[in-house]
């Protein structure tokens, strides 16, 4: 390399890579100065407008490793925001930057979503080339002439556009949310005059029996049902033996690697705990540049909106106001962002979820190392405010054994998984080739597990933590625990309606363990007092067991098998989940679990009779309620090592 010297000022000059690298004789900071090759377009302009030069090659230099633009990193940084990089670039190519436009009439949103650009008309009556500040078009309008460009481009930043969108499209996009999912699947119609035949035949037979053989009915009736209660009992058993520790997990550390990914969030009457949300997503350990998260909101739900308003939001999160439209569900929110979803990867957390920080870096590398088929990793869920009453120490112990246990190892089985309602992490396009989420079915992560069963794709455990905050109380906890319920019946309905279509698709295993865990999950829930009921009279009986006729022996067999199974997949699953967790104070506390399974019947009969009045009715959660926070506490216990540990160095 040959090495100058600038006669004018005395400085050494060394040319590296189109940069020209300028240092002092002396040891003062080194300067630099640029060749027209050194930056990319979308950064160049803005050292030619007298921008700081090192922050912008640090930043190309960043753009170059991560394979996104210039711009992009730029802003991650946070030498500026994305408004003013516009403002700035509107400048130099003499073009406004609006908020407000009418695309032309021909505009597909389709393609108007895929180029970043699209025909529209400003205010003022010009027609333009409205361009986004995410689309591929900005080099092109930099390397122009601006005689060329001069009245015929405006700008927009990816909010702007993103809204200019949603306003013109806004019934169209509705219409989509609301039917993505085709009528055969989507619980919007309920059950089909096939099955209210069925029915009502059966009731009708039930009836007719009943009046003539009464004692025998009350005997069978309730021991036939629960044999899909026995199938969910087999189906969790079988995921004890499957379910991995929490803490075989791989990350990907490889920035260059990692693909774009976004984060939805669902927002309605949630303003208590945006301060709070943003916080835990603002600590996801994940390339900015690569990370987009939509705060979706409902247009009539101004206190939200105006407190996002006040808020300085991270340059990765944007607010997605849905259009007006139903029903009014969480599922038809997520619908209505998917179209604006950019990242090759998407996951879906609750106002209320803190997940671990590197969990999307853990999904990235799990998604690679995946078969194709793999369209879901379900990380696991954990309660954070345990201790805030016996309600919570339940919902714990619930929680551990379902996510720990029951799903880890269903998805180690390749059995369908009914999702957990958060942190599911999808393949956008599996996603959006399966029709996304049914806006109509109020438990649309159940119903989505097995569609994605009935298209031969996989779910897969994430062994990462989302905690979340559940109800302490008991009223909050119904109207919840109602909700879900009546989502899963939803599901049975829809489902059932034509049975060997399912079983064709799904294949016989598969098929026996989404009708076990979704029906038998119904009829357990609903039968428990009648089953405890039935118990009691049993033993309370003078005769032993085995004693009498043959329908006495055979519901004596069934009640022991049943009792047992009963017990077993209450009682494993929650020892390995509270043990997996760390949680051994928590065990006393299953002793407990019958009287909370009393709890989940009350909430399944008032689904039920909630199903016959309002179907769509979404019974809102309320947060920002807790009193203990589990994570918070060791959290503060690590600091306080950390701190001990660094005044015992010497």
């Amino acid at each position: 390399m040959q090495l100058g010297v600038n006669a004018d000022s005395g400085r050494e000059t060394r040319p590296v890579q189109g940069v020209f690298w300028t240092a002092r004789s002396s040891r003062d900071a080194a300067e630099f100065v640029v060749a027209p090759s050194a930056l990319p377009a979308d950064l160049s302009f803005l050292f030619l407008q007298g921008f700081d030069f090192p922050t912008l090659y640090r930043a190309s230099q960043r753009a170059l490793g991560l394979g996104v633009a210039g711009w992009e990193a730029l802003v991650a940084s946070g030498a500026l925001d994305e408004e003013t990089y516009l403002q700035r670039l509107g400048r130099w190519i003499d073009a406004p930057v609006i908020e407000q436009a009418q695309p032309d009439p021909r505009v597909r949103l389709e393609d108007a979503l895929r180029q970043g650009w699209c025909r529209a008309r400003l205010v003022d009556g010009r027609d333009v080339l409205l361009v986004s500040c995410a689309g591929p078009l900005l080099r092109v309008l930099l390397e122009t002439t601006p005689r060329l460009r001069h009245g015929q481009v405006a700008l927009a930043t990816g909010d702007a556009y993103r809204s200019i969108l949603i306003r013109h499209f806004s019934e169209r996009i509705a219409l989509d949310a609301a039917e993505s999912v085709p009528g055969a699947l989507s619980a919007r119609s309920g059950a089909v005059m096939r099955q209210k035949r069925v029915l009502g035949f059966c009731a009708v037979l039930s009836a007719l029996c009943a009046a003539l053989w009464p004692q025998e009915m009350l005997t069978l009736l309730p021991l036939v049902l629960g044999l899909l209660f026995l199938g969910a009992s087999l189906v969790m058993l079988s995921a004890c033996v499957e379910g991995a520790p929490l803490a075989t997990r791989v990350i990907e550390t490889n920035d260059t690697r990692l693909p774009r990914y976004s984060i939805l969030v669902p927002l309605y009457r949630e303003a208590e705990v945006v301060e709070k949300l943003i916080a835990a997503l603002n600590l996801i350990d994940y390339p900015r540049e690569k990370l987009q998260v939509l705060l979706v909101i409902e247009e009539h739900d101004l206190e939200v909106r105006s407190r996002l308003e006040r808020l300085l939001l991270p340059a990765s999160f944007s607010v997605l106001v849905a259009p007006a439209g139903a029903p009014h569900t969480k599922p038809r929110a997520l619908n209505a962002a998917m179209p604006f979803v950019t990242g090759e990867h998407v996951v879906v957390y609750d106002a209320e979820d803190e997940p671990d920080p590197d969990q999307l870096r853990a999904a990235a590398a799990a998604f690679r190392a995946a078969p194709k088929r793999v369209a879901c990793l379900q990380a696991r869920l954990a309660i954070d405010n345990t201790f805030d009453s016996v309600l919570t120490r339940l919902f714990t112990i619930e929680y551990a054994a379902l996510f720990d246990v029951v799903k880890a190892g269903n998805a180690r089985l390749g059995l369908p998984v009914p999702l957990g309602g958060t942190s599911n992490h999808f393949r956008v396009e599996a996603l959006r080739r399966i029709g996304l989420w049914d806006a109509w079915n109020v438990t649309e992560d159940a119903d989505l597990g097995i569609r994605l069963a009935q298209h031969r794709l996989l779910v897969d455990d994430l062994p990462s933590t989302t905690t979340e905050e559940a109800p302490s109380t008991v009223r909050p906890w119904l109207a919840q625990r109602t909700r879900w319920l009546k989502g899963w019946m939803q599901t049975v309905v829809v489902h059932s309606r034509a049975p060997l279509t399912a079983i064709r698709a799904m294949g016989p295993v598969n098929f026996f363990s989404a009708v076990s865990m979704s029906a038998g999950v119904v009829v357990g829930a609903l039968g428990a007092p009648i089953f405890y009921a039935l118990l009691a009279q049993r033993l309370m009986r003078q005769e032993p067991f085995g004693a009498g006729g043959p329908l006495d022996r055979f519901a004596d067999a069934v009640t022991i098998v049943l009792g047992v199974a009963g017990l077993l997949s209450t009682v494993l699953p929650a020892l390995l989940g509270l043990h997996r967790r760390r949680l051994h104070g928590l065990i006393p506390w299953i002793a407990l679990l019958p009287l909370y399974q009393l709890l989940v019947s009350v909430a399944a009969w008032r689904a039920f009779f909630e199903l016959l009045k309002a179907p769509h009715r979404w019974n809102k959660t309320r947060h920002g309620l807790a009193r203990t926070s589990r994570r918070a506490q060791k959290q503060a216990t690590q600091a306080a090592a950390s701190s001990s540990t660094k005044t015992a160095l010497p």
